[in-house]
């Protein structure tokens, strides 16, 4: 019986095991991070608690609730990286809200250099994937050069080149570009008309 009883629980635990693999497989740890911290979170309509959520990468759909507080509603990116937060700050209305935020603010402290650090993190690995922003926005009397985000990737991490050249003077932006040590042909860019402001 002892046997038969360890036996069945290392197939249990080898089963949860295989379980949990594969309902994390393609999927990236998100700490939830809620100020309140019993406030009524969804995700995309499903029901989260603070703590770690795993997510695969895209847009999601943040909603709070709280008896007392504002509802809270945004919009988060997670990409393909580690060390990401969903923070959710919520603003107390009623008074005993407000007497509770006033004695936690530490907690909302808390949360504001959680989500920071987050946003730092994401910022570095946009800098990674794109390093000719350090260049942009460049401007000559010629032409000149920007970026934007390139609504085409959920993660906000791909960019559009934007010129502004007249056509005799697209070339000379493109040629910029290369003496950066970037290959032009590695961007999506877009061509727009440039007016010099100083001819009529």
């Amino acid at each position: 019986m002892g046997l038969a009883f360890l036996g069945i629980m290392l197939l249990l635990l080898v089963g949860y095991f295989v379980y949990i693999t594969n309902e994390r497989s393609g999927k990236i740890a998100v700490e939830v991070v809620a100020v309140p911290g019993d406030a009524h979170i969804t995700i995309n309509n499903a029901v989260f608690s603070p703590g770690i959520a795993y997510l695969k990468p895209g847009y999601y759909e943040i909603k709070a609730t709280k008896e007392g507080f504002a509802d809270f509603s945004s919009v988060a990116s997670i990409e393909s990286t580690s060390d990401q937060a969903i923070p959710i700050p919520m603003e107390a209305t009623s008074d005993e809200a407000k007497k509770w935020a006033e004695d936690n603010q530490d907690k909302y402290l808390e949360l504001e250099g959680r989500a920071g650090k987050s946003a730092q993190q994401r910022g570095d690995v946009f800098q990674e994937k794109n390093p000719i922003v350090k260049h942009l926005p460049y401007d000559s009397f010629l032409y000149t050069i920007g970026y934007k985000a390139d609504p085409s990737d959920p993660s906000g991490n791909s960019i559009i080149i934007e010129i502004d050249a007249g056509e005799g003077y697209r070339q000379a932006a493109i040629y910029q570009i290369s003496q950066w040590g970037y290959n032009p042909a590695d961007f999506k860019i877009n061509f727009r008309n440039y007016k010099n402001p100083f001819t009529s």
